[in-house]
């Protein structure tokens, strides 16, 4: 039984490492599981290992898209058996996504190439009035500002994580110099307590992964120390926070003095 708990705590930490990076990418993309080399294994060690994936992928949150319920496509590398099943899925699954073969409005490049022009010349960021004004001149405001922002955060492109039905109107309260504010007007009361996060638009998304991984100075080796084999799921974590500056919630507490099981580490 120890055998069996501790090979699905693999499967189920080889999971959660995997999507948490795929959706750092591309949040709610949708993820297939396939297995291969299907003619390696006995029929019911196959059955037993895809009914984990199947079960622990029922845990993964809502950050990425699991395809087919978690069922696993088969895939014998020798025969080919399988491979059509595969590929009738993916094209199935690629025509059923949103705006599969449309064309990109002129707009949306006009404003994808003025910001990579920007994070060209050395700009990580911007001021949402900076952005607004990006937009305007690309001929993007109101609603169609906000779906070509949220593709562009989709894609990768830039990162924003304010309020998107309010991004048109961000700014647009009358009484300020147009040359400071864009639109001759500014922000009332209530935006002007917007965070710092609410009101930027990231543009370069490696330095905000790079920025992240350095919010975070811990002494690495004493958790790892702390967790060693009683809890080799926590120790995964450590590792990937390590490796991929991606820290899971569980982790969280102890990194500075806190309640429950965290008092342990920090005597």
């Amino acid at each position: 039984a120890g055998g069996v708990d501790e090979a699905l705590a693999g499967v189920r930490g080889m999971i959660e490492n995997w999507t948490d990076m795929i959706a750092n990418r591309v949040p709610g993309v949708p993820v297939v599981f396939v297995v291969t080399h299907i003619d390696c294994v006995a029929p019911e060690i196959l059955d037993m290992q895809t009914e984990w994936v199947r079960s622990v992928s029922k845990e993964v949150p809502d950050k990425v898209t699991i395809h087919n319920e978690g069922q696993s496509y088969r895939v014998n590398c020798r025969s080919g058996e399988g491979i059509k099943d595969l590929r009738a899925s993916l094209m199935k699954l690629t025509m059923a996504s949103r705006s599969y073969k449309e064309a990109l409005p002129g707009t949306w490049i006009k404003i994808r190439a003025a910001l990579l022009d920007l994070q060209q010349s050395g700009r990580v960021w911007l001021s949402v009035d900076e952005y607004r004004n990006i937009a305007r001149q690309s001929g993007l405001e109101g609603v169609m500002l906000v779906v070509a922002t949220r593709f562009l955060h989709e894609t990768g492109s830039i990162r924003y994580f304010g309020d998107y039905a309010s991004l048109p109107v961000i700014g647009t309260r009358t009484g300020y110099p147009e040359e400071e504010y864009g639109y001759g007007e500014a922000p009332d009361e209530g935006e002007q307590q917007l965070s710092g996060l609410e009101q930027t638009v990231f543009i370069s998304a490696p330095w905000m992964v790079n920025v992240l991984k350095g919010l975070v100075r811990h002494e690495r080796d004493s958790l790892l120390e702390f967790f060693g084999t009683k809890n080799r799921g926590m120790a995964r974590r450590v590792q990937r926070l390590i490796v991929h500056g991606a820290l899971h919630e569980s982790l969280a507490p102890y990194l500075w003095p806190s309640s429950g099981d965290a008092q342990e580490y920090w005597k």
